[in-house]
């Protein structure tokens, strides 16, 4: 028997989610705390938008923003800044 999978759904191996679960547990709370906070936009947002979210200093919010453009986890274009769909789709187990 087969099942067919919904058009946006996401699989991924076992070792990936692995690797994910290893990223997560090195990230800081100002990350985790950023990370989750853009897993909740569909959109990309820009520094000043984060910003009025969160009480975070513009230099803290930036090096935690630029930390986790290193290490993959967000991704920025023309200073807009979003999830991956694998990272979002699995940001639920970042913070459990």
């Amino acid at each position: 028997m087969i099942e067919l999978l919904p058009d946006d759904a996401i699989l991924l191996p076992e070792d990936l989610k692995d690797t994910l679960q290893q990223q997560s547990d090195r990230l800081s709370q100002p990350e985790k705390q950023t990370l989750s906070l853009l897993a909740t936009k569909n959109q990309p947002i820009s520094l000043a938008q984060l910003l009025e979210t969160t009480e975070t200093s513009p230099s803290d919010l930036l090096n935690t923003l630029q930390s986790l453009c290193r290490r993959s986890l967000i991704e920025k274009q023309e200073n807009l800044y979003s999830v991956s769909l694998v990272v979002r789709e699995y940001s639920s187990s970042f913070f459990a």
